[in-house]
């Protein structure tokens, strides 16, 4: 079992790198950029990365290579824009909110300095790293999934695009369970993101609304990181 899993990291980083150097050569096609950059990065969620190094850089490395990732359709996909869709920012941070509503006790509950200083964080940059997941994951896959996914399938299938860019997202997320774990209602969650999100970023012509719509989503945790270590920090001051 033990050799399985290197040979296995070792073919998904493989596979990441070519895909990532292929793309130069579809530029001139956005459906295949993002097909490549898909491939890219569920091959990087199934590698450990361990020839970034050890220790503080390599866990670093590692974290912002699987933010970064998202990005490398940037210099190739000039269509996907960023600006305008204020009202339908306003919808999207709306819905993010309703979502979260539901578990709104269970989200003051794990907020509460008291129980989060039974989680303190093992070292100081554990809180840097769980901010650049949490933080970056929004704008990463919203400029992905909505941005480049989304927009190179619109003038080819319209509306219906929505679809295959909800199914991409859920399914990286659930590519993804291995290393983060992703409930039922997770998933539920992240397929009506996807369906609101893509029609927002269609109406506005702008990948803005979904970025702040799952921001506001990933919100409490960004909150979480600081109350952790503000909690921590006062626990060591008092501490005889």
């Amino acid at each position: 079992m033990s050799s399985r899993r290197p040979s296995s990291a070792t073919a998904a980083g493989a596979v990441a790198i070519a895909s990532i150097g292929a793309i130069p050569f579809v530029r001139e096609y956005p459906i295949a950029v993002a097909a490549l950059a898909y491939l890219a990065i569920l091959a990087t969620g199934r590698t450990r990365l361990n020839w970034l190094g050890k220790g503080l850089a390599g866990r670093f490395a590692r974290r912002s290579v699987r933010v970064a990732v998202f990005f490398v359709p940037l210099p190739f996909a000039g269509y996907v824009s960023w600006s305008g869709g204020l009202v339908e920012s306003v919808v999207a941070a709306a819905c993010a909110i309703a979502l979260l509503f539901p578990d709104r006790r269970d989200v003051l509950r794990e907020l509460r300095p008291a129980r989060l200083a039974l989680r303190p964080y093992r070292s100081w940059d554990d809180p840097v790293r769980d901010f650049i997941a949490f933080g970056g994951a929004g704008v990463a896959q919203e400029y992905f999934y909505r941005g480049v996914v989304l927009m190179a399938l619109v003038p080819h299938i319209g509306w219906f695009a929505i679809v295959p860019a909800a199914a991409m997202f859920v399914f990286e997320h659930v590519a993804q369970s291995g290393r983060i774990h992703f409930d039922r209602r997770d998933l539920i969650n992240h397929a009506i993101i996807s369906v609101v999100f893509g029609a927002l970023t269609i109406h506005a012509g702008s990948v803005l609304p979904a970025v702040v719509g799952h921001t506001v989503y990933n919100l409490p945790n960004v909150i979480q990181i600081f109350v952790r270590v503000h909690t921590q920090r006062s626990d060591r001051r008092v501490s005889p």
